[in-house]
């Protein structure tokens, strides 16, 4: 089963010039925004609510003040019977968000992003690590990270 991607805004860039970052506004004021069409921008809740356990969902977690609360949201999903045979794993950049959010809810799965320069072997080496002594459910490089190198140092670490 393809997880579908979803991604948590840190900024969002509105038609008239204005941009929001949404540390800074209310949850109210958010489930307010609109794109461009005037379509409703869909919450996280609304956006679960309509897959309903039909596929598995990565979501990306774009900063630490957003984690937790986007975490306590999988887990109560992750309790009803729709979503038993698929998953939310949860995916950033940050391997100190992850680690935090692994300390927090040690069943969540998590996945490593990495930045396609920082896919050398000596980085894979401390990516592989990271995400084997946190039990990461995953590490997702990009297309262009992708090497003969790094798939045999991903063989030789067991990952």
């Amino acid at each position: 089963m393809r997880p579908v991607t979803i991604k948590i805004p840190v900024k969002i860039y509105l038609p008239f010039g204005l941009d929001i970052n949404t540390t800074d506004i209310g949850e109210e004021d958010v489930s307010g925004l609109t794109y461009t069409n005037m379509d409703k921008i869909p919450t996280l809740c609304e956006v679960l609510d309509t897959i309903n356990g039909r596929v598995s969902v990565n979501i990306e977690i774009k900063g630490p003040y957003i984690a937790t609360s986007v975490a306590n949201i999988v887990i109560d999903y992750l309790k009803k019977p729709e979503w038993a045979s698929v998953d939310i794993i949860l995916s950033s950049f940050s391997c100190s968000e992850l680690n935090m959010l692994r300390n927090l809810f040690s069943k969540i799965s998590l996945s490593l992003l990495v930045h396609s320069g920082e896919c050398d072997n000596l980085n894979m080496g401390v990516h592989f690590a990271s995400a084997k002594s946190s039990n990461f459910h995953s590490i997702n490089l990009p297309p262009s990270g992708v090497s003969r190198e790094v798939v045999e140092l991903a063989k030789r670490e067991n990952i």
